[in-house]
C-alpha cells in the first residue's frame, strides 16, 4: 500500500460536466451504518422527456449553490445568477435543463405549484412552477433578507432577518402583499408550522412561539434563548429541536407554549461544537446537516436522548463543499453546497443515509486503508484510531468495530495480513493490533527503533519499515512479538519489497538493497534521479521496472540488472504520483491536491492515461481483491472498481476556482486558473462550449498563446510547448525556464521568437524554432511592463506608471524601446488596430495613441470611463472596456472623440464584476472570477446574451 503524509493544502472544485454544462453529482460521507446500495437508485419518477437544449452562454459557474427546492423530478437550485434547474430523473446525473438568471439567490421554498425565492439583496419573487422546468414570474415584494417560507393556506410568513417576521398575502399569486410585520428584536431566519402555532429560530434570540389563531395576526406566546445562535427549527409532538450555530442541538421541551423549557443540548460523542445548519425529522428520525460532518441521523425515538444511527457527507474537503441547505424526496435528499454545487444523498432509510462505495468516519481524517477478504481496515488521523468495516457488499460498508477512545493504534500506514494490521505511528514506531475479533480490534505489541516511522510493506514473516534516518526490518513471525532483523541507513520516504530486494525511494536516489540476509542488507545498486525526476514520495515495481512518483512527474526505471537501473521513462506533466498501487497492468495512483489517475502500463516504458478521478485529498492506496482501495483525507475509505465509477467524480475536473486570465480563438477558450491549470473548451458554439481537456500546471495566471497545432503557456518560472492536434489529449513536448527571477506571464510570438513578459526582468526571449525543443535565450530589462501585444515588428507594452512603450523587434533577440507615451493614469492593458492603440490606463479610462510614427506615439484621444479601465478589446469601431465590474462599450468612430454606446451592467451577468473583455467574431467574452459570459455583439443596437 502507498500512503502520503499531506505536506499542502491546495482545494481543488470539482463538478461533473453535463451536456449542458458544470452540475455536481454527488461527493462522500461520515461515519456509521448503513452506506450504500449494490444497485443503482431507481429513478425518482418515471423517465422525464428529454430536457430542453439551454442556452448555455456562461461557463465555470457549476460551483455555489445557496438553496434548492424540489417538483416532481426537478431541482430548483438558486444560485449567484439565479435559479438554475435540472432534472433529476436520474438523482446522480442531474442535468441542467433551464436557467431563469437575475441576482444572488439566497433560499428557495417550494408551496404547492408555486415557488417563493428569496435574493441576497431583498427581492422575494413568486413563481409559478406548474411546469417546473420553466417558471413564470407571478409578483415580487422588496423585503429586507428574507429566508425560506412557511405557509398556511394563502398566507406565507416570512423570516426576514433583522426585520423579523413578516405576513405575506399571495391568494392572488399575480399581486401578493405584505400584511404585517412582527419585530422579533432577533434576526429570523427559519420558521415551521406545526399545529396552529409558528415556530421561529431567531438566531441570537434564540426560538419564539406564536399562536396563528388569526392567520394574519400572529400573537407571540412563548421564547426560548439558546446558548448561541438559533439556525433552525423543526418540531416533533411536544419537544422542538434546534440547530445552535457553533454549538449544539438544543431539544426543548414545548409541552407549555408560554414557557417553553431546554431538556437536552446535544454535543457529539467527542463534545464537540457542532455546525448544525438545518434540520428535517422523518418519523423517528432528525437528519441534522452539520457544516462538517455532513448530514447526521439521530434516532429520536427517545425525544430528549438522541442516538447517531449514520451519516452522509457531501464534502470533497473540510474547507469548500459547505451546505447551504437541503430538500428531499422519499428515497434522496439533494444538498446546496459551496463550489461543488448539488450534491445528493440516498435517504431511502432516513436513519442510515448514505453514498454507494464511500465509507466515512465522524470527525477524522482518514489516512489509510487496507482491506482483507469481506473486511477493510481505516486508519484515522485524528483520534489515532482503526476502524473496521464489512465490505462484503462493497457498494455498502458497514460498520463493525474501532479500537478504544483514547489508545493511539495508528497515524500513517496499515497493512493488513492475516487477522494482524501493521501500522506505523510517526515517533511511536510500528504497532500490531489484532482483528480477528473485528468488533474489538486491540493492539497487541508496539516496537519502536528511532523517530519518525513513515511507510511500511510486509513480505513474507518481514515487515520493512522506513524511519526518517533507516529501514528497519523486523521479525512477525510471531506477531504479538516482533522483533529487530536488522536494519540499513538511509533516508528513504517509500519501500517496495520483492523477492531479494528492497527498493528505497530517498530525496534524489533510489537505492536497491539486497535483503536475502535480513540481518546484513547490502547495497546492490543506486538510480540517481535527474532534474525533474527527483523522488520524494513512492515507489512501486512491475516485472523489470520500478515507478517512481517525484516533486514533479513519475519516473519508470529498468531494473532488470539491480546493479545498474536506467531510467526508460519520464512524465513531463506536472501531477505528481504521492501514492502507487498496481493491479492488472494499471498503474493507480493519487495525488492530494489532484485526485487519483489511473494508467495502462501494459508498455511499462509509456504509461497511457486511461481515466482520472477527483477526490478530497488522496493520502494512500491499495489493491484488494480485484477492488482499488483509496484512503480519501475527508472523504474516508472510497472503493474503485466498474460498478462504482458512476459515483466517482470522474475525468473532467472543470470548475473554476479563480479565473486569472481568459483567452480565445475561433475554436477554443482557454482559461487559466491559478489553481486548476489550464482548462480548453471548444467554442465553436460560443452559447454552448464544451469541454476539452484540463491542462495541469504549477500556478498559471496569464493567458496562453496559440500558433497553428502548438499552444505556448508560462507556467509561473516555466515556459512550456504542447502539441494540441487532438484538443482532447493535449501532448506536453518541451519546456525551458525562466531567465531572470520572477513571475512568468504574457506570451507573444513573433516569427520563431517568444517575448515573455516576467515580473522582476521585463522580457524574457525563447527560441520557438523546434517547440520541441524551446530554448532560453536572453533577457531584456523593461521596468513596470503590465501587458504586451504586438502588431507586425513592433511590441506594445503597456507599462503602469511609464505610459505605453512601443519596442521594436527589427533586430528580434535585440527588442529595442523606440519610443514612449505618458499617458495620464496607469497603463495596464492595450489592443492595437492598425496604427492606433486603445490604452487601458486604469483611473484615466481609455487612452487612444497614434503609433502612425512609432518613435513618436501621440494621443488622439480619450474616453473617461467612470471607474478603473483594468482590460480593453475591439471590434470595428467599438472598444469594450472593463471599467469598475462593468463593461463600458465605447464608439471610436472618431477617435479625436470618442463616445459611450452603452454600459453593459454587471447586473446582466450575474452581479459579478467583469475582470477583462475579450472579442472573437460577433462574441464578446466578459471574464468573470469564476468564469466568463458571452454576449451577441453582432448588431451594436441590440448587445445581448
Amino acid at each position: 500500500m502507498r500512503t502520503f503524509l499531506k505536506k499542502s493544502i491546495l482545494v481543488l472544485a470539482i463538478p461533473v460536466l453535463t451536456s449542458c454544462g458544470l452540475v455536481n453529482a454527488e461527493l462522500f460521507l461520515p461515519k456509521t451504518l448503513d452506506l450504500g446500495s449494490s444497485e443503482p437508485p431507481a429513478p425518482l419518477l418515471p423517465p422525464a422527456p428529454p430536457p430542453a437544449v439551454l442556452k448555455q452562454d456562461a461557463w465555470g459557474y457549476g460551483g455555489t449553490v445557496f438553496d434548492v427546492a424540489i417538483s416532481g423530478s426537478h431541482i430548483l437550485a438558486g444560485t449567484s445568477r439565479g435559479i438554475s434547474i435540472y432534472d433529476v430523473s436520474s438523482p446522480y446525473s442531474p442535468a441542467e435543463v433551464n436557467l431563469l438568471k437575475s441576482y444572488k439567490v439566497n433560499k428557495v421554498s417550494q408551496v404547492g405549484t408555486q415557488l417563493f425565492v428569496s435574493y441576497n439583496n431583498g427581492i422575494l419573487e413568486l413563481y409559478d412552477i406548474t411546469t417546473a422546468s420553466s417558471p413564470t414570474l407571478q409578483s415580487s415584494l422588496t423585503l429586507t433578507n428574507p429566508y425560506r417560507a412557511a405557509t398556511q393556506g394563502t398566507i406565507a410568513y416570512i423570516p426576514d432577518g433583522a426585520s423579523g417576521l413578516r405576513v405575506v398575502d399571495f391568494s392572488d399569486p399575480d399581486n401578493m402583499q405584505l400584511v404585517t410585520t412582527i419585530d422579533t428584536n432577533g434576526t429570523a431566519v427559519s420558521a415551521q408550522i406545526d399545529g396552529g402555532f409558528l415556530y421561529l429560530a431567531d438566531k441570537g434570540q434564540g426560538i419564539k412561539i406564536f399562536n396563528l389563531a388569526t392567520p394574519t395576526a400572529p400573537t407571540l406566546l412563548g421564547s426560548f434563548v439558546t446558548g448561541g445562535d438559533a439556525m433552525d427549527i423543526k418540531v416533533k409532538g411536544n419537544y422542538a429541536y434546534v440547530a445552535v450555530q457553533w454549538n449544539s442541538l438544543d431539544i426543548i421541551d414545548i409541552s407549555n407554549k408560554a414557557a417553553p423549557a431546554l431538556s437536552l443540548s446535544y454535543m457529539d460523542y467527542f463534545n464537540y461544537n457542532s455546525g448544525y445548519q438545518q434540520l428535517e425529522i422523518r418519523g423517528d428520525t432528525l437528519m441534522a446537516m452539520d457544516y462538517y460532518n455532513g448530514l447526521i441521523s439521530f434516532d429520536i425515538s427517545n425525544p430528549i436522548n438522541p442516538v447517531v444511527t449514520g451519516g452522509a457527507s457531501t464534502f470533497a474537503t473540510l474547507w469548500w463543499g459547505l451546505p447551504y441547505g437541503f430538500i428531499s424526496n422519499s428515497t434522496h435528499l439533494f444538498v446546496a453546497s459551496e463550489t461543488y454545487g448539488l450534491g445528493v444523498i440516498d435517504i431511502s432509510s432516513p436513519e442510515a443515509p448514505h453514498i454507494p462505495y464511500t465509507y466515512r468516519v465522524l470527525e477524522s481524517w482518514t489516512n489509510s486503508v487496507d482491506a482483507g477478504g469481506t473486511r477493510a481496515f481505516i486508519c484515522e488521523n485524528n483520534w489515532g484510531r482503526l476502524t473496521v468495516v464489512d465490505i462484503s457488499d462493497p457498494s455498502k460498508p458497514l460498520y463493525l468495530g474501532e479500537t478504544p477512545q483514547g489508545v493511539s493504534a495508528c497515524t500513517r500506514e496499515i497493512i493488513y495480513d492475516n487477522n494482524y494490521v501493521y501500522a506505523t505511528v510517526g515517533n511511536s514506531g510500528m504497532k500490531v493490533i489484532s482483528v480477528s475479533n473485528p468488533a474489538s480490534p486491540a493492539v497487541v505489541a508496539t516496537i519502536d527503533s528511532g523517530s519518525n516511522a513513515r511507510r511500511l510493506m510486509k513480505s513474507g514473516n518481514f515487515v520493512y519499515v522506513v524511519y526518517s534516518s533507516f529501514l528497519y526490518i523486523y521479525n512477525v513471525t510471531t506477531p504479538t512479538a516482533p522483533t529487530l532483523a536488522g536494519s540499513y541507513a538511509y533516508s528513504a520516504e517509500d519501500v517496495f519489497v520483492e523477492g531479494n530486494y528492497a527498493y528505497l525511494a530517498g530525496p534524489d536516489t533510489l537505492r536497491i538493497v539486497n535483503i536475502s540476509n535480513p540481518a546484513s542488507p547490502t547495497l546492490t545498486g543506486t538510480y540517481n534521479y535527474p532534474t525533474g525526476t527527483r523522488t520524494t514520495y513512492s515507489v512501486v515495481k512491475n516485472g523489470n521496472y520500478v515507478f517512481v512518483g517525484g516533486n514533479e512527474n513519475m519516473g519508470v526505471i529498468d531494473v532488470s540488472n539491480p546493479a545498474t537501473p536506467t531510467l526508460a521513462y519520464k512524465n513531463s506533466g506536472s501531477y505528481v504520483p504521492e501514492n502507487m498501487v498496481i493491479l492488472n497492468n494499471k498503474l493507480y495512483t493519487c495525488n492530494y491536491n489532484l485526485g487519483a489517475k489511473v494508467y495502462d502500463i501494459t508498455t511499462p516504458t509509456l504509461p497511457t492515461l486511461l481515466e482520472a478521478y477527483h477526490l478530497g485529498g488522496c493520502l494512500g492506496i491499495q489493491a484488494r481483491d480485484g477492488n482499488i482501495l483509496i484512503a480519501d483525507e475527508t472523504m474516508g475509505l472510497k472503493i474503485l472498481n466498474d460498478a462504482s465509477k458512476p459515483y466517482m467524480k470522474i475525468n473532467k475536473p472543470n470548475t473554476i476556482m479563480s479565473l486569472s486570465a481568459l483567452e480565445t480563438s475561433a475554436t477554443r477558450t482557454y482559461l487559466s486558473d491559478s489553481s486548476m491549470g489550464l482548462i480548453v473548451l471548444d467554442n465553436s458554439t460560443p452559447e454552448q462550449p464544451t469541454y476539452l481537456t484540463r491542462i495541469e500546471l504549477n500556478a498559471i495566471s496569464a493567458p496562453p498563446t496559440e500558433d497553428g497545432t502548438t499552444l505556448y503557456v508560462s507556467d509561473q518560472f516555466l515556459v512550456k510547448a504542447f502539441d494540441m492536434t487532438d484538443p482532447e489529449n493535449p501532448v506536453a513536448l518541451s519546456q525551458a525556464a525562466r531567465i531572470g527571477t520572477g513571475y512568468l506571464n504574457d506570451i507573444v510570438k513573433v516569427g520563431n521568437i517568444l517575448y515573455v513578459r516576467e515580473s522582476n526582468s521585463g522580457l524574457n526571449l525563447y527560441d520557438a524554432t523546434n517547440p520541441a525543443s524551446l530554448t532560453a535565450l536572453t533577457s531584456h530589462p523593461v521596468a513596470n511592463i503590465r501587458h504586451i501585444t504586438h502588431s507586425g515588428s513592433l511590441l506594445l507594452a503597456a507599462s503602469q506608471a511609464d505610459g505605453l512603450r512601443v519596442i521594436s523587434l527589427s533586430t528580434p533577440t535585440n527588442p529595442t524601446v523606440i519610443g514612449t507615451y505618458n499617458s495620464p493614469g496607469t497603463a495596464v492593458h492595450s489592443v492595437v488596430d492598425g496604427n492606433m492603440v486603445y490604452v487601458a490606463d486604469s483611473g484615466s479610462g481609455l487612452q487612444i495613441v497614434s503609433i502612425a510614427d512609432p518613435n513618436n506615439p501621440v494621443a488622439v484621444g480619450n474616453y473617461n470611463t467612470p471607474g478603473t479601465a483594468q482590460m480593453v478589446a475591439k471590434k470595428g469601431n467599438y472598444v469594450f472596456v472593463s471599467d469598475a465590474g462593468h463593461v463600458e462599450v465605447v464608439d471610436v468612430t472618431n477617435p479625436a472623440a470618442p463616445t459611450l454606446k452603452r454600459t453593459i451592467n454587471k447586473s446582466e451577468f450575474g452581479g459579478w464584476n467583469a475582470k477583462g473583455v475579450r472579442v472573437q467574431g460577433d462574441r464578446l467574452y466578459i471574464q468573470l472570477y469564476n468564469g466568463y459570459e458571452v454576449f451577441d455583439i453582432s448588431d451594436m443596437d441590440n448587445i445581448h446574451q
